[in-house]
């Protein structure tokens, strides 16, 4: 059901309001030869190159327009943009256009975003002879506030002034507009003589937003099923190759994807979870060949995501703020000054949260205080991966802070590079610590426990009476059984090392380990075991000291 769901969600065609502007009494009106934007009989205040921007979009409404011809088009130079002219340009005048028009997120009636080429008017378009008689005038057009009307008498062209008489439909005496074939002048630019063009909310006509694929619909699909498979039984090394795989297609997906946030969401999401779990599962075959029982009872599924998110918390703040943008059109920090500062604020926040886990949770101030071997190659790639994320968070703030985003390419290919600098001293730091809790578990998590049940060995005994158990492997089962392991537990002290206790559902189980002899010049080595939980509560494991 949740596949389905997916599915369903991410795949299905959008509701035809989305994609055509429902049915109204009239709509706009747009002067083309006086670049005027009439509403509800007054005009609009709008910049001129909105409207400029407009009308080219209504004279090339059978297709997409791409941002570089409007560039184009509108500003007049085909090579360069003229005056620094951005595409955040645009993005700003196709903003204050969709509010005058009243198109809104959830549904685009008249000007719609292709992602990834440009934009596209959607809404049918009558071109017909309107009389400008009773329209107001504005002499200097505002953008973005609705517009009084003007005095009768400014400057009323008459309502044939620039054609013949017999295309003139008098409106005012009842007759129907005349319906007139769209020009090849149109596409000349803004000096054709065109009657007044009235954008009608009554379209049926679909968006040309190219679909999903079904074939790449159906690849995608299956890698995911793939991928939920492999983290389901807790292979590792497949998760991380299907993790791999399963980019591919969802980044081919993503442009097609009909609904911006829940597309970027759940593109964001995938990532992720990708960039958190890799380093972090890469070094989980080790812990499985050293610790007994761990290849019975594997780590939680959330372990690797939850422990990898400590290498890229400024990851989860870019991502997020990208779903977030996609809300308000793309527009960028200096449109929305709070969204600017919250950036900085949690972005330090999470730095600062990161470090104190690292040093606290995953104890790296008592492995610098011992002087374990490991400890300078640990604290030398904590440093990396810190000032990765601190130049990722200015890099990503510079990208945010202008009018609009119109790329994330360039942003997103820093993250890429960033990535790739911090999961190698990652992975390394994982190994590190694997070492450590090898050799100087005793050192790392001086709490020392016994096993406190005098009967220990008989419960041990009643246990493997009972047959065949799905918690108990093995390699367990079998030093259940070596006398030698049974004298530990009644004289060894045992060591707890911290693992997946707080992201266990089901087979809850924890990790012991004691120290063996060793030769005098080797060093210490330490058997660590994962016992499940019910074994652990028949051996009664007691805190008693803490070694100095």
């Amino acid at each position: 059901m949740f596949l389905r769901f997916i599915a369903l969600t991410l795949f299905r065609p959008p509701p035809r309001s989305a994609l055509r502007p429902r049915a109204s009494g009239g709509g706009p009106l747009l002067d083309p030869d006086e670049l005027l934007l009439f509403k509800e009989r007054r005009v609009v205040r709008v910049a001129p190159r909105a409207v400029e921007i407009l009308l080219v979009l209504v004279q090339h409404r059978d297709r997409v327009v791409e941002k570089q011809e409007l560039l184009n088009r509108v500003w007049g130079r085909p090579e360069a943009n003229p005056e620094g002219v951005e595409e955040g340009n645009i993005a700003r005048h196709i903003h204050d256009l969709r509010n005058v028009l009243g198109d809104t997120r959830q549904a685009a009636r008249f000007i719609v975003n292709v992602h990834g080429r440009g934009y596209q008017f959607v809404a049918q378009v009558t071109e017909r002879i309107v009389d400008k008689e009773p329209l107001g005038r504005a002499p200097k057009p505002i953008v973005g506030q609705p517009d009084e009307v003007a005095s009768p008498g400014a400057g009323r062209p008459q309502p044939s002034d620039a054609l013949p008489k017999a295309e003139v439909a008098n409106e005012r005496g009842g007759g129907q507009p005349q319906e007139r074939p769209r020009s090849p002048d149109l596409d000349s630019g803004l000096e054709s003589q065109v009657p007044t063009t009235t954008l009608e909310t009554t379209a049926s006509r679909h968006v040309e937003v190219p679909r999903v694929s079904a074939i790449l619909s159906a690849v995608t699909l299956v890698a995911l099923v793939i991928l939920a498979i492999t983290l389901w039984i807790g292979s590792c090394g497949l998760a991380i190759v299907m993790f791999c795989l399963s980019a591919i297609p969802v980044l081919l997906v993503y442009p097609q994807l009909r609904a911006k946030t829940y597309g970027r969401a759940f593109v964001a999401f995938f990532f992720l979870a990708a960039m958190a779990y890799i380093p972090s599962a890469w070094t989980m075959p080790e812990v499985a060949a050293t610790v007994i029982n761990m290849r019975t009872l594997g780590a939680a599924l959330a372990y690797p995501f939850v422990t990898g998110l400590r290498f890229i918390p400024v990851f989860v703040l870019v991502l997020g703020y990208w779903v977030t943008l996609g809300m308000y059109d793309d527009a960028g920090f200096r449109r929305h000054r709070g969204l600017s500062m919250a950036y900085a604020l949690l972005g330090l926040s999470f730095l600062f949260i990161t470090c104190v886990a690292e040093i606290w949770a995953m104890r790296d101030y008592v492995i610098w205080s011992a002087a374990l071997p490991g400890s300078w190659t640990i604290l030398i790639c904590d440093g990396v991966v810190l000032s990765a994320n601190c130049l990722l968070l200015v890099v990503s703030y510079k990208a945010f802070d202008r009018e609009a985003v119109t790329s994330y390419t360039g942003l997103f290919a820093c993250c890429g590079l960033v990535y790739f600098v911090i999961a190698g001293p990652a992975v390394l730091i994982d190994h590190q610590n694997n070492l450590i809790n090898r050799h100087y578990l005793d050192r790392r998590r001086p709490e020392a426990y016994v096993v406190s049940n005098p009967d220990a060995i008989r419960d041990l005994g009643r246990l493997g009476e009972r047959g065949p158990n799905a918690t108990i492997g093995p390699d367990l089962e079998s030093l259940l059984r070596d006398p030698e392991f049974a004298q530990a537990l009644r004289t060894k002290k045992f060591y707890k090392q911290n693992f997946d206790e707080p992201f266990q559902v089901s087979d809850k189980a924890v990790i012991f380990g004691y120290k063996i002899e060793t030769r005098p010049q080797r060093e210490p080595l330490f058997i660590t075991i994962r016992f499940p939980q019910e074994l652990a509560e028949a051996l009664r494991f007691q805190l008693v000291e803490t070694d100095q």
